[in-house]
């Protein structure tokens, strides 16, 4: 079974680039633009690996990792920031 990633960032650019490289690696790619988006991908489904932008509009990316943790999720999330 293939690995899913959850990618979190406010820039289109930034997630279609990890989308079209993991994908071709055959991972499994859900892209989040906002908080409320991540939360509900992360409700739906379990994932190997979440990669979370520091900065986003609106919550942080610290916001959903504190998200995550409070769902006691064993997921390894990595904080990306292009600044």
């Amino acid at each position: 079974m293939n690995s899913r990633i959850l990618i979190i960032d406010d820039e289109e650019g930034i997630r279609l680039t990890f989308e079209r490289f993991l994908t071709a690696k055959k991972y499994i790619v859900d892209t989040a633009k906002n908080f409320t988006e991540a939360i509900n991908c992360i409700s739906e489904n379990d994932y190997d690996v979440i990669f979370a932008d520091i900065i986003l509009r609106g919550k942080t990316g610290i916001d959903v990792l504190r998200e995550i943790n409070k769902k006691k999720l064993n997921c390894p999330v990595i904080m990306i920031t292009g600044y």
